[in-house]
């Protein structure tokens, strides 16, 4: 056992590391993450078993990469089963020396806010961005959608469209790659202005930009959640436990989740430990001597001794203390942190955005690069860009910006509790986004740079070319 206990302590380090960096831990994740996997699949191919490579993805398809309530229903089962263990066998030891019987009905009232949070955070909107109604002559990307987009409800769109590579190079063309002909014309679709209330940074967030999935007009610190099938505005992570995306809307019930599961889980540990404390000052523990009833031997008392009697004698209310304990102290630290976060105005998602602010311009360089080739095997001219242009995007995106959403600790709270797109305009103004630029290789660029959107940029100029020859 404590041999696969230390390897997949191992494997969670080194799979927590970049895999595209140069270093010793990137290195080992890449092969982790990518060689590994490969030979396996190569190896099962060859021997005629690929089934089991299928029923595995299958398995962490469903566990992992869809929601699903398996771990949802691991929570209640340990929370509520353990607090009702709790109640059968330690509140008849309250009161005691140590603690009052007030205490009791504190807890159930702690324990009632644990659950209201919970529910609240898993089940309630955490502000997904859905499409707004389009302003008469506003201006369009494009004049039509991608094919087989969708838009109900603003969540799904355009499916063909939704998996691309995030690296620029070569991909071969699928047969059932429904794509748009010309991503120049995908029509983007104005977010719900209820979401439009900050302006763009010019770094995390640089501008409109289209959701490729979604097709709406993406709103600053908004992010496209596979698992929720959506964007969410403020978003900040997805949580197993609560089966659901923490965004604007939710965050304030995660916090209460998060302080009341803290509190109820340090409590819970006070309150067993002040059971088995009466227990060893009404027995009188220390001053006493216990036997091996195995051996008969007569053995001193000492706190190991103590603890080894009240474990064999107290099974369920000892590993509810443990757990308790355990889990407080590691719940405490990621407590303070949400609370830091919320009170300078980040997010966790920005947090990662922020370290990688340093890789931006190399990336943006490997893309334009890929689009240069491209462009020079098509027999196009290169693109018109200066040096002081590379020079300022490489100097603006290795200086980490100051956060232009931080308004001071008790207005970020404030905004935490009372999420800016439940305010009314009068409260807080709404701001107009505009359509996203047309794609050209500039902005592919600067959005990732899509191996197979560039190849289609690069032909419909071609195309465009073509038909200005003939005229």
């Amino acid at each position: 056992y404590s041999g696969i206990f230390l390897f997949l302590v191992v494997a969670g380090i080194i799979g927590c590391g970049n895999p595209y960096s140069s270093t010793l831990l990137g290195r080992a994740s890449y092969f982790l993450q990518a060689t590994l996997p490969s030979a396996i699949s190569r190896w099962l191919h060859s021997i005629g078993a690929a089934w089991v490579q299928d029923a595995a993805l299958g398995a962490v398809r469903m566990c992992c990469l869809q929601r699903n309530p398996i771990v949802q229903i691991g929570y209640c089962i340990l929370t509520f089963g353990g607090f009702i263990v709790f109640i059968v066998l330690g509140y008849p030891r309250i009161p005691n020396p140590y603690m009052a019987a007030w205490h009791k009905p504190i807890g159930i009232v702690v324990m009632l806010v644990c659950l209201v949070s919970f529910l609240l955070a898993s089940f309630a909107d955490p502000g997904m961005v859905k499409p707004g109604e389009r302003k008469a002559g506003a201006a369009k990307r494009g004049g039509k959608r991608p094919k087989g987009a969708k838009t109900k409800g603003g969540l799904r769109a355009a499916e063909a469209t939704s998996k691309r590579a995030a690296k620029p190079g070569p991909h071969p063309k699928k047969a059932d790659d429904t794509g748009p002909d010309d991503v120049a014309e995908c029509e983007a679709l104005p977010a719900d202005p209820s979401f439009c209330t900050l302006p763009f940074d010019g770094a995390l967030y640089e501008g409109p930009a289209m959701c490729r999935t979604c097709g709406v007009v993406k709103p600053p610190r908004s992010k496209h959640c596979n698992m929720m099938g959506g964007c969410v505005a403020r978003f900040d992570h997805y949580c197993v436990w609560l089966n659901a995306a923490v965004g604007e809307r939710t965050y304030r019930w995660f916090l209460l989740y998060l302080i009341s599961h803290t509190v109820v889980l340090l409590y819970g540990a006070v309150a067993c430990a002040s059971i088995f404390l009466s227990e060893i000052h009404e027995h009188r523990m220390l001053e006493r001597t216990f036997v091996n009833t195995r051996t008969g031997e007569e053995i001193p008392a000492s706190y190991g001794i103590i603890f080894q009697f009240l474990m064999s004698n107290n099974p369920e209310l000892m590993m509810i203390q443990v757990l308790c304990a355990v889990m407080g102290v590691v719940l405490v630290g990621f407590t303070g942190y949400h609370i830091v976060l919320a009170a300078t105005n980040v997010t966790t998602n920005e947090t990662f955005k922020y370290s990688a602010l340093p890789n931006k311009a190399r990336h943006r360089a490997r893309v334009r690069q890929y689009i240069e080739r491209r462009r020079e095997a098509a027999g196009l001219p290169p693109t018109r860009r200066t040096a002081e242009q590379d020079r300022a995007e490489a100097l603006a995106v290795s200086d980490p910006p100051i956060n232009p959403f931080d308004r001071g600790v008790l207005a970020n709270l404030a905004e935490v509790i009372w999420p800016l797109s439940l305010r009314s305009e009068d409260e807080w103004p709404r701001v107009d986004y505009g359509p996203p630029p047309a794609l050209d290789a500039e902005t592919l660029a600067a959005q990732g740079g899509d191996a197979r959107d560039i190849d289609r940029l690069v032909e419909q100029e071609l195309r465009q070319r073509s038909v200005a020859a003939r005229e």
